[in-house]
Formats: structure tokens, C-alpha cells, sequence
């Protein structure tokens, strides 16, 4: 009996959409409302560049509400505006069908598949957004939107105080001043979630239209990712140097990031078959081209190849500037241990 390839299962152009349901939809990204799908932004990657920029409206320039003066015109204030340079990211995903031969063997392959490959996705535009938080938290403005109660570099080793608190959280986005808004999700390593697992912080809710409960912490979706930053601070007054680890947690405000993504150019979706190679070897190929931008934050490159933007090249903090007052940010930075 033939046994079932890529080709049977999978058509370049069906799959393509299939893929694209779950990634903008199921992601917590997207259904938090962390992260939304902006159409013009997807429109500005369908013309050439290696970046682009996008307008932006600033605060009013108010000088407050005064009293009329017959003979004197009132103030004319006016609101600022200017632009923001927004990276244009490739990212691709490919698999060979020897690597998925068990899962072609079931009944319902091209489900299956696109389960695999679209947690691929969700987790790869996940690493995205952090490592896009990252760079910027390292920029001058980076300080401002960041609380920090994690043991210093030399201090004692970590107590409650140093932990992730209720307390905490709320000086976090008391950053933010009387901007602070809506945060709608929190990322936090698993070593900090356990934290506030061992106190029972956080809450399993069936929220509207779900049909599995999704764990919530003080109103925000909680979303478990060990990539978030770290940062190692060594205990030098002990007799033996013990280094202690700091996470960082990311609160992120509501429509914190905009997200758009183009096919125009290339293929998104396509198999390609090497009969030559064995007994025959296909390939999956998955491809995209996106963009996400958080707000207020303006891409700065410097030596930064265009059509290869790494992960690295988006965590670097000379990449990016601000172009908003930090309290316009769409998220804040917690640090604490665990």
C-alpha cells in the first residue's frame, strides 16, 4: 500500500487559509486583545522597502480649558503627530514528510498537520513580541516603564519582598501614570508562575465564547512563556558567590501591539517532491510576511541585514527608539524572583 504524502492531504492554497484561522484567532495574542490585526498595516507590506513608516498622532498640546476674552483670540492648540519606522519580518517554517510520517499515517492528516504546524506559528510570533519587548526595555526609556523589587547584584539572597506580589503588579502599571488603561494579559516564565501558583493567585475562567477556561491573574490572561527576559545577579557577600536569577514579566495593555501580515510576492504555502532522494522525500514549505509593532516604539536599524531581521536583531535595544512619552507605552516590564 502507497503510503500518504503532503500532496494527497494538501492543497498549497486551502492550507494556506486553514493555517491562517487559528493564528489570528485561537493565539491568546489575539484573543486577549493584546495584539490586533491592523489591515492598513498589512496593506503598507505589499509595497516595496525593507521598512516602512507609519503615521502617528501624539497628545494634544493642551494648556487647559479658559475663560473667553471678547477682544482676544482663545489659545490654538494643537496636536502632534510624526512618523514611526516598522521592520518588515520574514519568517518560514518547513518540514519533510519522513519527519511527519506518523502523523500522514492517521485518518485525518491535514488536521493533524495543521495543529503541528500552526502551534508552530503561534509560538514563533509569541518569541516575536517578546523579543521585541526585550530590545525596547533596554532603550532610556525602557527604565521608565519597568518596576523592579528582585534582590540587586551583591544584595542578600532573595526574600518575599523580592517576589511577584499583588502589590507588585499594581506599582507596575502605576507607571503608566493616569495612562495606565486596560492590561489585559500578563507573561510570566513558569518559575514565576509557580510563585503565584503556591498561593492560589490564579483563577481558571470560562471567558464569553470559549470553550476551555483560560487561567487569569488580577484581570489579565495569564500566558506562560519561558523566553522572557532574564538577567543573572551574583550574591557576592556570601562566603560562596551564589548567582540568583531575575525574571522579567511583561503586563500588556490592551491593542498594546498591532499586527499585520502580506502574501503579495511569494508562495505562503507549497509542497515541493524530490523523487530522487530515497524513496521519495516531499517538503511543506510555510512562509510569512508580517509585521509587529508595538506602540509608541519606532524601529532604529543599524547594520541590520533587511530581508533577514533575526530574533536577536529585534531584542537589541539600539534597534529601537521611542517615539511616544513612555507612559503612552503599551506595556510595562515586572522584575522579581523566583
Amino acid at each position: 500500500m502507497a503510503m500518504t504524502t503532503f500532496s494527497d492531504v494538501i492543497i498549497p492554497e486551502v492550507f494556506s487559509e486553514y493555517l491562517m484561522e487559528p493564528i489570528r484567532e485561537a493565539n491568546a495574542l489575539f484573543a486577549s486583545g493584546i495584539v490586533k490585526y491592523d489591515a492598513l498595516l498589512a496593506s503598507k507590506l505589499d509595497f516595496g522597502g525593507d521598512d516602512f513608516t507609519f503615521p502617528y498622532w501624539g497628545a494634544l498640546s493642551a494648556t487647559g480649558l479658559e475663560a473667553p476674552t471678547e477682544s482676544t483670540e482663545g489659545t490654538i492648540n494643537k496636536i502632534t503627530s510624526g512618523t514611526m519606522r516598522i521592520p518588515r519580518i520574514f519568517r518560514t517554517y518547513n518540514v519533510g514528510s519522513t519527519q511527519m510520517a506518523s502523523i500522514l499515517a492517521g485518518s485525518n492528516a491535514m488536521v493533524a498537520i495543521q495543529e503541528r504546524v500552526t502551534e508552530i506559528w503561534k509560538d514563533g510570533l509569541q518569541n516575536l513580541l517578546i523579543n521585541i519587548a526585550k530590545g525596547i526595555l533596554g532603550t532610556a526609556g525602557g527604565l521608565a516603564i519597568t518596576e523592579d523589587v528582585a534582590a540587586a547584584s551583591g544584595a542578600d539572597a532573595p526574600d518575599a519582598t523580592n517576589l511577584i506580589t499583588k502589590n507588585a503588579v499594581i506599582d507596575a502599571k502605576a507607571l503608566l501614570g493616569d495612562k495606565a488603561g486596560s492590561f489585559k494579559a500578563i507573561v510570566l516564565h513558569s518559575k514565576v508562575k509557580a510563585e503565584l501558583d503556591k498561593i492560589q493567585a490564579i483563577q481558571s475562567v470560562l471567558l464569553p465564547g470559549d470553550v476551555l477556561p483560560v487561567e487569569m491573574f488580577m484581570n489579565m490572561r495569564v500566558i506562560q512563556d519561558d523566553n522572557v527576559p532574564t538577567v543573572v545577579r551574583p550574591d557576592n557577600t556570601a562566603t560562596t558567590p551564589v548567582d540568583y536569577v531575575a525574571y522579567y514579566s511583561l503586563l500588556i495593555k490592551e491593542d498594546g501591539f498591532r499586527y499585520g501580515d502580506s502574501e503579495s510576492g511569494f508562495r505562503p504555502v507549497y509542497i515541493k517532491e524530490s523523487p530522487e532522494l530515497g524513496m521519495g522525500v516531499e517538503v511543506l514549505y510555510t512562509k510569512k510576511m508580517l509585521s509587529l509593532h508595538p506602540r509608541g516604539a519606532s524601529w532604529t536599524p543599524t547594520g541590520v541585514t533587511a530581508t533577514k531581521i533575526e530574533d536577536a536583531d529585534l531584542a537589541l535595544s539600539t534597534n529601537w527608539t521611542y517615539s511616544f512619552d513612555p507612559q503612552e507605552s503599551g506595556f510595562v516590564a515586572l522584575i522579581t524572583n523566583a
